[in-house]
This record gives C-alpha cells, structure tokens and sequence, in this order.
C-alpha cells in the first residue's frame, strides 16, 4: 500500500481517538525486546510516571492491503471493550511516526515458552489450572457475544502470581450483530475446529469452535505438540474435519482428564460442551476431592476413637460397668426368648419372599440376556453401517479429491515449467541482442578507424603507386617526356597535359585502394554477424531441444506419479476393505465369546436361583408342619 493512503487511515483513527497522537516516548521507557511476530513485535519497557512493567505490541509499518489495517484497528476496538482479570488488560494505544503501540500488561511468558525452556510438558494438575483460567476468559469473552478464534499455549500468558491470562485479538470477532455465529476462514491451522474449516463450503460457526481449541491446546500442553503437527498445514486441514476425534497419545492421564478432553473434542459441535457445562465439571472434580480428604480425615479420627475404647477396656472397666453389661445380657436373653415364636411365625414368610426374589432374579438375568443379544446385533449392523461409510468416503470422495490435487500440482508444474522456459528464452535473446548490438559497435568502430586511417593515405603510399602502375597506361610514356624535359627536347604542353593525367590516375588509384580496403572490412564484418548469427541460432535451438527433452520426462513422471497414485489409492481401498472384513471378524468373535460368557452366568445364576428356592420351599414346608404341630 502507498504511505499517502496508510497516512490517511492513521490520521483518521487519531480523529475518532482509537490513537493516541501523543509521543509514547515521554510515558513508557522501551526496554529489551521480549517476542516478535508476523506483524509486529513486542518489547518491555517501564511506565515513566508509575515505574510499573508493561509490554508494549509494536506493529510493523508496511500493509499488504487494507485488511491488515482493519485487523489493527478491530484488535484495538476489541481490547478497549474487555475488562476481565482472565485477559491481558489494555492501556493505551498510540500512533509513533508511521507506527502503532498498543500498551498492555507485562506477563512473565506463555504456556509455549516454559514448555521450550523446560523442554518437557505440563503436569496434569497444571494444565487443569490453566484451564480453569482459559474457561473462565472463554465465559467472559462468550458472556459479550465475543469470539477468540485462537486459542493455544502461545496465546496463554503467566503473570507473576500465574495467573493466567488470553491475549492476541488479532482474529476476534464480535458476533453480536449476526446472532452469536461467524464464517471467516481465520485462526492457526492446527488448533481450528472442523466447522470452521467447513465453514467456506457448509455456512457458519459459533462458540464451541473456541471448546474445540480449548481442547486441542490442553493435548500440547499435554504433550508439547498439537495432534497432526507432523503433517503440512494443508494436509493437516484435510484431515481435521475427516479424521476421528483427536485423543492423548501418552499413557499415565485420569479418566476424568480424558472425559473432559472427549466432551471438548466432539465433532459435532452441538454437542459439544459449552464453557459452562465445562466449568462445572472442573468445580465438581474439585469439590469431589475435597469430600475424598475430608472422608479420609473423619475415618482416621474413627479408627482412632476405636483404638482410644480399646486401650480403656485392656486397661480394666469399672465394676458399675461390669454390672450393667450382665444386666443387659440377661435382658436380651429374655427377649430371645419372647421373639422366638415371632420369628417362626415371621421364618415361613421370609422363605416365601426368598423364593420370589430368587425367581425375579432369574427373570430379570434372562431379560439382561436377550437385551444384550439384541444390543450386540444393532451394534454389529451399525458397525457394519459405518465401516461402509469409511470404505465408501476413501473411495468416493477422499480419492477423488487426492487424484484432482495431484492434477493439479502437476498442471501448475507445468505452468511453472513453461513460465521458467520462456524466461529462459527471453533471457537468452536479450543476451543475443546485447552481443549483436556489442559486435555493431565494434564495427562502427572499426569503420571510423577504418576511415581516419583511408584519409591519411597519400598519393605517394606505395600501395596507391602499385595500384597506379597497374591500371595506367600511360606510365612509360609519361617517364619518357620526364626525360625529355630534363633534356630539353619535350613540349611543355604535352608535358602538362601528361601531368595532369597523372594526377588524376593517382587519385583514381587511391579511391581504388580506398575502395578496395573498405570492401574488405565489409565482408569481414558481414562474415562475423553471419557466424553470430548462425551460433546464436544453434544455441537457441539447442535450448528448445532441451525444453523439448525436459517435457518429455515431466510428462512421463508425471504419469508414473499418477499410476503410482493410483495404485496407492487401489492398496488403500483394498485395506479399507480388508480393515471392514477384519473388524466385522473381530467384533463377532468378541459378541460371541461375551455372549458365552453371559449364558454361562446365566446357568450358574440360574442354578444358584433354584437350589435357593429348593432350599427355601423345604423350609417353608418345615416351618409349616412345626406350625401345625
């Protein structure tokens, strides 16, 4: 962009007072540089008036377009809007020169840089501080109809007390105005949900784009990498929305951890849980270990309450004691007595409702089986269901979209291929004309040289009286009046006249010799420009057979690189097929052996079930006769 329209939209800003023209300079002292970035960096420096930190976001002064200026002034709105302990907390912000500051608070680091600097991940109970605080930014932000849409551990600073703070709003939105939902394609690559990436083709997204985020960061805090980071960004946006659910690849986490982590990671994003659903969990893990350490606490103080009677009955009880328990005893003997008619009376009822509890239990054990047979066989027709799905999304859409890229990346080989060719081309012809416009010089030169040196030839240069001697005629006759005249037996008239016909056949001799020299240098030059000509030609025609011979075996590449796709996505096909086959095998052997073994338990309880009810009609009988007797 031109500085006079950067200058335009600066001028404005100052106007509307998202910048402030004062020079930063006299409030903030910069100090070192603590991050830098793709579009500014940021630097510590000291609050001039308070002596307090703070981290001053420089941002670079060159704009590819005018987004890159919308983006500064919406993460300036943005800030000015938000006021919560769960984000860095914005100052001010200034135009210096042709540069914007934003003034915030100074945090120690990100959650990205301890990783670097310990060279190991964060422990369980640490990423689930970070959590709590990244949550509580997310209710915040959610609360004002508010989108980050970049959540990860670069993005997670630590103050000193560590708390955790959110901060660059460069890709937040505000979603106010379009019912709590959004559809630009924005946000780091292996941290964005599958609706987002879908969003370009299938409409629009909302909150649970940011869970989505969450969830993703909690694995590289976990494990110091996002899942797919091995993979190109392009290849790993394929696979974001295609792929299952991402999970930890490390062993040693609770169940809990890995159950918050499913419910942040579903793909559906309705249902996924919502920050507060989220938050809930958290204070509920929490609040569960408190009542664990207060149970564990109130069984110690029992068990020594228990020890504290049994070290005073070792030691001798008192003789009042003593009284009172035989007392006692001797009480519950006469109530033994008295209850024995009852509990006869009460022993043939008790029987009966043990024959009826047994047969229940055999009903309800018979019915657990056949809603399990049912269970295992809707299990293996929608296994069956899904495992179709797979086989038929490899072959129908993934393949054919892996086949139409790789068409693709070969016709933009050959665009390039033939862009680089006809650079090549015009290079080298512009090299030809530099040579042919260096040898026209030359030979300009040489003709001027040429020249001077013909207009110094004189009449009396032995090749002009060669070329006198042997186109005159009049040579010997012209001695013979010479040697008259010195005798003094010519005419002086005829003596002039030969003369001045030797004059005039000296400079026709000379314009001869002339002529002659300069159709030489002619020919030389034409024969030079000829060969030149001619090499220029042969090189040029060697540079194409060379393309010629370079298409060739791109395109026979080429097409090895598609047979070799093509057998790829065969092999892949097959082991999808293969893959189906095995997990139906699979899945029956496990139906039939669980099955098996909940017959078997079935028998055994049914067994039990009727030795008991054998048992308790026996003594039902018994008591009945003991009754009537």
């Amino acid at each position: 962009m031109d500085s006079a329209t950067v200058e335009k939209w600066q001028t404005k800003a100052v106007e509307e007072g998202l910048l402030n023209a004062v020079d930063p300079t006299l409030l903030y002292e910069p100090l070192e540089p603590i991050g830098h970035g793709a579009t500014a960096d940021i630097v510590k420096a000291i609050d001039r008036e308070k002596g307090s930190v703070v981290a001053i976001k420089k941002f670079k002064t060159k704009f590819k377009s005018e987004d890159d200026w919308k983006d500064i002034v919406k993460e300036i709105r943005f800030l000015k809007k938000c006021e919560s302990p769960y984000l860095v907390k914005f100052h001010d912000s200034f135009l210096h020169g042709k540069q914007v500051w934003i003034v915030m608070d100074y945090c120690l680091g990100s959650c990205f840089d301890i990783m670097e600097v310990f060279k190991k991940p964060f422990a369980e109970a640490e990423i689930k501080a970070v959590c709590w605080g990244i949550l509580k930014a997310l209710e915040y932000l959610h609360g004002n109809q508010k989108l980050h849409r970049d959540i990860k551990a670069r993005n997670i600073l630590l103050a000193d007390s560590a708390e955790v703070k959110l901060c660059d709003f460069g890709a937040s939105a505000d979603v106010a105005n379009t019912e709590g939902r959004a559809n630009t394609f924005i946000g780091s690559p292996y941290w964005l949900a599958p609706e987002v990436i879908l969003a370009m083709e299938t409409g629009t997204y909302s909150y649970p784009a940011d869970v989505w985020s969450l969830g993703i960061t909690l694995i590289e805090l976990a494990e110091t990498k996002p899942p797919l980071f091995h993979l190109q960004t392009m290849s790993a946006l394929f696979r974001i929305p295609n792929n299952p659910s991402p999970e930890l690849s490390t062993t040693g986490w609770s169940s809990h951890f890995k159950s918050f982590l499913a419910r942040c990671l579903d793909k559906d994003p309705d249902n996924r849980a919502t920050v507060a659903e989220l938050i809930q969990d958290l204070q509920k893990y929490a609040d569960k270990k408190k009542r664990e350490s207060k149970s564990s606490l109130a069984t110690k103080l029992q068990h020594l309450k228990r020890d504290h009677r049994r070290q005073v009955k070792e030691e001798g009880a008192d003789k009042k004691e003593l009284k009172k328990l035989a007392k006692e005893q001797t009480a519950q003997l006469q109530d033994k007595r008295k209850s024995e008619f009852k509990a006869t009376s009460l022993g043939y009822v008790d029987a009966r409702m043990k024959m009826l509890r047994a047969q229940q239990q055999i009903a309800a054990a018979r019915l657990r089986l056949e809603h399990l047979e049912e269970e295992l066989m809707l299990k293996e027709k929608h296994l069956g269901q899904r495992l179709d799905m797979v086989v038929g999304h490899e072959t129908e859409r993934v393949h054919p979209i892996m086949r139409t890229h790789r068409l693709q990346m070969q016709e933009l080989e050959m665009e390039y291929a033939n862009e680089r060719e006809k650079l090549e081309i015009a290079h080298l012809q512009e090299n030809h004309a530099q040579v042919q416009v260096s040898t026209k010089r030359k030979h300009t030169v040489q003709a001027r040289a040429h020249d001077k040196q013909l207009k110094k030839l004189s009449v009396h240069d032995k090749k002009v009286q060669e070329a006198f001697r042997r186109q005159t005629a009049q040579l010997d006759e012209l001695q013979a009046v010479k040697e008259r005249t010195k005798k003094g037996t010519a005419d002086r008239k005829q003596a002039k006249k030969l003369e001045k016909l030797e004059k005039q056949a000296l400079n026709e001799a000379r314009q001869s010799v002339v002529a002659q020299a300069t159709i030489r240098l002619n020919e030389s030059q034409i024969k030079e420009i000829n060969d030149l000509r001619r090499q220029q030609d042969e090189e040029m025609s060697e540079l194409e057979a060379f393309f010629e011979q370079r298409r060739e075996q791109m395109l026979k590449a080429h097409e090895q690189q598609l047979q070799e796709l093509d057998q790829h996505m065969k092999d892949e096909a097959n082991a999808a097929v293969k893959l189906k086959a095995t997990e139906l095998s699979n899945f029956q052997k496990g139906r039939d052996t669980k099955l098996e073994h909940e017959r078997q338990k079935f028998s055994e309880l049914e067994e039990e079930m009727s030795a008991v009810i054998e048992a308790e009609r026996k003594r039902a009988e018994e008591l009945d006769k003991a009754w009537y007797s």
